[in-house]
């Protein structure tokens, strides 16, 4: 957490991947174009906790996805190094719950927790708030704020093979 002048070169905290991706529900293989991030900038965005004007700011100039550009999106997230509280990840998956979101994607990516804290438990608050068995979710995917990482570009379609271990990116929305 500290992320001062004196952290550079410090050893990160790693661990052995030992657990792969986790098919919380759902086939084992979906494809989808990309769309997400951060639950934790997603929820800011939408809500005036943090800065008490920013909802207002992503309605005003239309920053957030409407619900037809979510449409049969896979939605990919991840918490921050904040490691929030299973509490909290709650409240902000009820909040794209409560936007519509969970009703027209096709699917959910989400990163493996920073250090694996509430490995366990964020796995149950997501089964319990999305509460669609038809919804498909993979797990503990190496993305985000977790090392090691990869990138996920928004808009490229993406073919997610549980089994096999893969995301293999197919092609742009953007090409």
């Amino acid at each position: 957490m500290d992320f001062s002048k004196n952290a550079l070169g410090q050893e990160r905290v790693s661990h052995l991947e030992i657990k792969g991706y986790e098919l919380l529900q759902g086939k084992w293989v979906f494809e989808g174009e990309l769309l997400g991030g951060c639950i934790d900038s997603l929820y800011d965005m939408l809500t005036p906790f943090t800065h008490s004007d920013e909802p207002e700011i992503i309605e005003k100039y239309q920053i957030f996805p409407t619900i037809e550009e979510w449409r049969d999106k896979l939605l990919f997230i991840e918490t921050s190094e904040v490691k929030p509280s299973p509490e909290i990840v709650e409240k902000m998956l009820v909040c794209l719950k409560d936007k519509g979101i969970f009703d027209v994607i096709s699917g959910i990516i989400v990163g493996k927790p920073q250090d694996e804290v509430f490995y366990e438990e964020y796995k149950q608050s997501l089964i319990k708030v999305i509460d669609n068995k038809e919804l498909l979710i993979v797990y503990n995917v190496n993305f985000g704020h977790a090392t090691p990482r990869c990138v996920l570009p928004y808009g490229i379609r993406v073919r997610v093979d549980s089994e096999k271990q893969e995301i293999r990116l197919l092609e742009s929305a953007f090409m």
